[in-house]
């Protein structure tokens, strides 16, 4: 094994996945460290940090820390980018 956790990509996300939602994203303290537990391609679980981008495999555990998944995290981006479609379809039925 020896290698390292993948990488993050210019986008922000792991290689072949989907950026990562700001960490202030979700009614998340803004004090919290954001963590986001991913897959490679064999399967083996890893984490990155939202903000930093910094990648370990060992799963992060302090007071300050929250971990959520890959899928938390392209739930809420695209619920963000249904947003303005949702809202616009609200103004018009009021």
């Amino acid at each position: 094994m020896g290698s390292g956790p993948p990488q993050m990509n210019q986008s922000g996300g792991p290689p072949g996945q989907f950026p990562a939602a700001p960490a202030s994203a979700g009614g998340i303290d803004p004090n919290t460290e954001i963590w986001v537990e991913t897959k490679t391609a064999e399967g083996k679980s890893y984490f990155y940090n939202a903000r930093t981008r910094e990648t370990t495999w060992t799963k992060p555990d302090s007071p300050n820390v929250k971990v959520i998944s890959q899928d938390q995290v392209e739930a809420m981006a695209q619920a963000a980018s249904d947003w303005p479609k949702t809202h616009l379809l609200l103004h018009r039925l009021l």
